[in-house]
């Protein structure tokens, strides 16, 4: 964990060139590890995505399976119950927004599971203070304080500071090429112009699979729990 206190100046953000398209999800099932499968399912009806860096595809988070209570974790198998506010979310710069539209009223197939996409709708970024990140691929070997360094080397290679940073648990992730080891990352203590940059760059690969994407988060006050939220 690196904490260090920083009061923000007033630096207005300007727009930025990547923006989130939002697409209503219907169905009722999908594997809690589902990266992949939809990695596949959504490059074969855009296939530029696979040569386009800035593009990533956030994995998709829906009720528990069974008493509603506890969420599934990822290596159980178990299955992720989809509700009417699911949606499926493309990170695409903003040049490329209209080219998703294919991505409408789709037939998908997510590992044995058919969904459904509904109408697109474009989400622009908001810089807020504090941004999350459910995966970031750790090359660090489980290593807590290298994986910290390193993202902090990545922040500064953006030129963002790292004032405020805490690392989560790990997950596994699959990948076309096996297993990737990633944490989740809650970066606080942003100016609005950094957290764009942040968001619009993200940090690591696999931004396919859901990885290195960071997203607002409300607050600092529940840091722990969001930095170990599944």
């Amino acid at each position: 964990m690196r904490w260090e206190e920083h009061s923000n100046d007033e630096t207005v953000a300007t727009a930025a060139d990547v923006v989130d398209v939002a697409f209503r999800l219907s169905g009722r099932w999908l594997p809690v590890d589902h990266a992949c499968a939809l990695r596949t399912a959504v490059v074969k009806v855009l296939p530029w995505l696979a040569d386009e860096p800035a593009a990533g595809i956030h994995s998709i988070h829906g009720a528990a399976s069974g008493n509603g209570w506890e969420r599934p974790g990822r290596e159980t198998g178990e299955m992720l119950s989809l509700s009417r506010r699911t949606r499926l979310m493309l990170r695409v710069p903003v040049r490329r927004a209209e080219d998703t539209s294919g991505l409408s009223d789709c037939r998908l197939d997510i590992d044995g599971c058919e969904v459904v996409t509904g109408a697109r709708q474009p989400r622009p970024l908001t810089p807020t203070g504090t941004v999350f990140a459910r995966y970031v691929v750790d090359r660090e070997g489980g290593d807590e304080e290298r994986f910290v360094e390193h993202v902090a080397s990545a922040l500064e290679a953006l030129s963002v500071p790292a004032r405020k940073l805490l690392c989560g648990r790990s997950y596994r992730v699959k990948s076309a090429e096996g297993m990737l080891e990633a944490r989740s990352v809650l970066i606080a203590d942003l100016g609005p112009e950094e957290s764009l940059t942040v968001q619009c760059r993200g940090i690591g690969p696999g931004r396919l699979l859901g990885c290195g994407l960071f997203v607002q988060h409300k607050d600092i006050g529940p840091v722990r729990t969001a930095a170990g939220d599944a």
